[in-house]
């Protein structure tokens, strides 16, 4: 077994920076459209505050998973806010 390069290193383990910045505000911003979305109530400041958070989050972690990954949690994040928002207008919950 070879041991592996810095760069090969780097691949494997997931490098953190704007990559995952760009995949954390992506996700956070899908999550927040989808609530958006259901509830009729669309805050621009809101989604400022929620993207900012994704890009730190996703700029700390990384992206450490594969694309395929990303593609399913984009997803989720958008299904789990349209979610929220269809139980706060069916059942009137409110932050």
């Amino acid at each position: 077994m070879r041991q592996l390069c810095e760069c090969e290193i780097d691949e494997v383990q997931g490098a953190w920076g704007p990559l995952g910045a760009l995949q954390g505000a992506a996700v956070a911003a899908t999550g927040h459209l989808g609530n958006a979305a259901t509830t009729g109530d669309l805050s621009w400041s809101e989604l400022a505050r929620d993207v900012a958070i994704g890009a730190a989050t996703g700029a700390i972690l990384g992206p450490a998973s594969h694309v395929a990954r990303f593609y399913f949690a984009q997803r989720a994040a958008g299904v789990i806010g349209a979610s929220a928002g269809l139980a706060d207008t069916r059942f009137g919950f409110r932050r």
